[in-house]
């Protein structure tokens, strides 16, 4: 069978948290160029970009990632591109001071000859926050309620609507990772 979506519920402790955001906090490549995407459709406080070659050098991020390829091989059954060094990592902060959100959107590339086909999402905040919901469209608005909390992850075809509501109070930090293929035919 196959799904839209897979989640882990708490899969990540809080101090695996607190170190996967301070390394990147420190060792981030760029920040995110606002230039290139709709401010209608994304607003945020800051996107850190981070290579696969230094995020990986964190263990529990192995972990992760292998959980990633087992759950495509078992549910979803994509055929995707290995990781390579230069890949990156974005991690979104959502602020209640903004009312941080990102409308409805699918992710994708403009290459003609790849597809993104799963989107991992890695809930990386440390405290509670409120607002921030995770909602997918495939058919009809969803909340996800297995992504709400930090710790919490989620993998799905990247060809779903999805949407993240405004944060209104405290601040919600994402992990996202993109996995590419051979383009859909």
């Amino acid at each position: 069978m196959k799904f839209e979506y897979w989640h882990w519920k708490n899969f990540i402790s809080l101090d695996n948290r607190k170190v996967i955001v301070d390394y990147i906090e420190n060792n981030y490549d760029f920040l995110e160029d606002k230039s290139l995407y709709d401010s209608n459709l994304k607003n945020t406080n800051i996107v850190k970009c981070i290579e696969w070659q230094k995020i990986k050098k964190i263990n529990v991020m192995e972990d992760i990632i292998d959980c990633m390829f087992i759950t495509n091989e078992i549910n979803f059954g994509f055929n995707l591109f290995p990781l390579r060094n230069k890949q990156i990592f974005n991690l979104t902060v959502y602020s209640s001071d903004n009312k941080s959100e990102y409308k409805w959107h699918k992710d994708a590339t403009k290459n003609e000859i790849k597809d993104i086909k799963l989107t991992l999402l890695i809930n990386l905040s440390t405290e509670k926050y409120e607002g921030g919901e995770f909602q997918l469209n495939y058919g009809e608005e969803t909340t996800i309620p297995q992504f709400s909390e930090g710790g919490d992850m989620i993998l799905f075809k990247s060809n779903i609507l999805h949407r993240v509501l405004p944060v209104t109070k405290g601040t919600r930090k994402v992990l996202a990772f993109f996995f590419d293929g051979p383009r859909f035919i």
